[in-house]
């Protein structure tokens, strides 16, 4: 029989950061420096994407930033 090599299971858990990965509408409002109509406004519009977690419609972090062309570290 042939002998097969197997890759070792992962045993560390990535970090995250301390960053959370999704902003309520006023997070995201202090993070640019609006206030929380504007970003529900542009939510409305489709100008910044949002998902709907439960009964919350939040705004992922990596989007609004790709918006305004900050460099997320990966």
């Amino acid at each position: 029989m042939p002998k097969t090599t197997e890759e070792p299971l992962a045993t560390e858990v990535p970090k995250m950061t301390e960053e959370p990965l999704a902003l309520t509408y006023k997070e995201a409002a202090a993070l640019i420096g609006v206030d929380s109509r504007r970003i529900s406004e542009a939510v409305e519009s489709g100008v910044i994407p949002s998902v709907q977690i439960g009964a919350r419609r939040m705004i992922p972090r990596a989007a609004l930033l790709k918006i305004f062309a900050v460099e997320v570290a990966a």
